[in-house]
């Protein structure tokens, strides 16, 4: 019981830091393509930042497979397809 909970608290940090980073990258969005093609190191924070929230998103799927006992995925596309 006691791992659950402490999971729950890792789901609940990674949905934390999903959200910052959403919301880092909505501030600093430009107004169009053609402005954002030009921010150079801005833009390449910015995908980092949408990585890293992809990978938070595919770390909370993992952990909720592990914790139904859905299978052994052999990646990322296993872990949703156990899922769904």
């Amino acid at each position: 019981m006691k791992n659950k909970i402490i999971r729950k608290e890792i789901i609940r940090t990674k949905i934390k830091e999903i959200k910052e980073s959403i919301e880092l990258v909505a501030e600093n969005l430009p107004s169009s393509f053609d402005k954002f093609s030009h921010f150079g190191l801005i833009k390449d924070g910015i995908y980092k930042r949408i990585e890293f929230c992809v990978e938070n998103v595919f770390d909370i799927c993992a952990i909720i497979n592990t914790d139904m006992d859905l299978g052994i995925p052999g990646d990322d596309e296993g872990i949703v397809d156990n899922l769904v």
